[in-house]
């Protein structure tokens, strides 16, 4: 068994606890546990992101730009990313933020920028397709910046300002360019990295990807104009980035759709980067919607479908495309694929449902919509769905590399 191999049951196995912490959140309104709500949901997400969407991202960069005769030091980083990863699974549910977890969500902010430090010369140096390299350390660049927001936030509760807004805008620095930068730049280079293999040429690739990187910078005025602060010229703001992010969509968009065909092929990576696709189109809606001010201004209230968003992010986008670079990678049971796959989207399709549709006004605030059986049966076929993919990835295709 190869690194890669190990590496990817681990980052697995990590997506399953987290599935199955969710499950136990969605069983609350039954039992009582004896952990705090708030702090096994602080568990939940750190494991889910860090463990598995930043690792997978992580190996990927190594897998594409590393050579495997220097790959030792990114091995034992990864390890010690994940020895953090677990540090915080087991102190985040008995303390939440405190003296015992915080210094292992520190200590993994801190392994990232040796990570980074590392990758980036490989990558500046590689032989890969320019925006194979481009994209890559974009991603990287605003993971450092997400950084800035937790350690702004340390002096902002050194300081006792808990209760102002600097605190949630501090929060909100970290986890919008986490997502929106980090995440989906990453997530773009294994498209991009795909398509090229289908020798589709990306003409146009440096606008579409600023463009996209201005879009996050100005999509987060959002949140200080939740907060009321400067609303007119940070709405303007906002607009230039819903349109920016739009342009850059359609750009992808038309590149996929030029290689239409490698999405109607049959197997195992096609389909899951095909419904990684449309979850993008699905959350790209969702975005264009917020150029309606009173909308954008107003979606802060509406809790359940901004975990419905998220989760549509993390699981629908996210989550499937690496899944789609995995099964290229290794040799995939067909049997335990489909069934896992078909849990998976059940639950994620009917979570996804409840969540969106709590958030209509009068619709959503009745009947079966607001029964919490339902989210914890969805949450229950995510992790079993999840558990059956992980297991149906085996032994490593021993394909050689494609430098493109």
């Amino acid at each position: 068994m190869d690194f890669f191999q190990k590496a990817w049951r681990l980052s697995g196995g990590i997506l399953v606890v987290a599935a199955l912490i969710g499950v136990v959140l969605r069983l609350y309104p039954f039992y009582s546990f004896d952990f705090v709500y708030k702090h096994l949901l602080h568990a939940h997400s750190h494991v889910a992101v860090l463990g598995w969407l930043f690792a997978g991202f992580y190996l990927f960069m190594v897998w594409l730009f590393v050579p495997e005769t220097a790959q030792v030091p990114f091995r034992r980083l990864f390890y010690a990313m994940q020895l953090a990863v677990a540090g915080m699974l087991f102190t985040f549910p008995v303390q939440g933020y405190g003296p015992l977890s915080i210094p292992f969500s520190t200590l993994h902010i801190l392994l990232s920028y040796v990570a980074i430090y590392r990758l980036v010369p490989f990558i500046r140096t590689a032989k890969q397709a320019a925006v194979l390299r481009y994209g890559s350390l974009l991603a990287l660049a605003f993971h450092f910046l997400a950084t800035l927001g937790t350690w702004a936030l340390a002096i902002v509760m050194a300081k006792k300002l808990k209760q102002t807004p600097a605190y949630d805008l501090s929060i909100k620095w970290y986890l919008h360019l986490e997502f929106q930068g980090w995440f989906f730049m990453a997530a773009f280079v294994v498209a991009a990295y795909f398509l090229l293999r289908q020798k589709t040429k990306l003409h146009g690739w440096r606008i579409a990807l600023s463009l996209w990187a201005l879009a996050v910078l100005g999509s987060y005025s959002l949140y200080p104009a939740w907060h009321g602060i400067a609303i007119e010229p940070l709405m303007l703001v906002h607009r230039f980035s819903v349109a920016a992010e739009m342009i850059a969509s359609i750009w992808w968009f038309r590149q996929i759709w030029r290689s239409r065909t490698y999405l109607r092929a049959r197997t195992p990576s096609r389909l899951l980067m095909a419904i990684a696709l449309l979850a993008f189109a699905a959350r790209q809606c969702i975005v264009a919607m917020l150029w309606h001010e009173p909308l954008a201004l107003q979606s802060m209230g509406y809790r359940s479908a901004i975990i419905g968003f998220l989760h549509l992010m993390h699981l629908g986008i996210f989550t499937h495309v690496l899944w789609g670079w995995a099964s290229s990678l290794f040799a995939v049971k067909r049997l335990p694929f489909y069934i896992g796959l078909g849990c998976f989207h059940l639950g994620f399709g009917l979570q996804e449902f409840l969540l969106f549709a709590q958030a209509l006004p009068l619709i959503g605030q009745q009947g079966l919509f607001l029964s919490p059986r339902w989210l914890a049966g969805a949450a229950l076929l995510l992790a079993l769905g999840s558990a059956l993919l992980i297991a149906s990835f085996s032994k490593t295709n021993h394909k050689k590399l494609q430098t493109i």
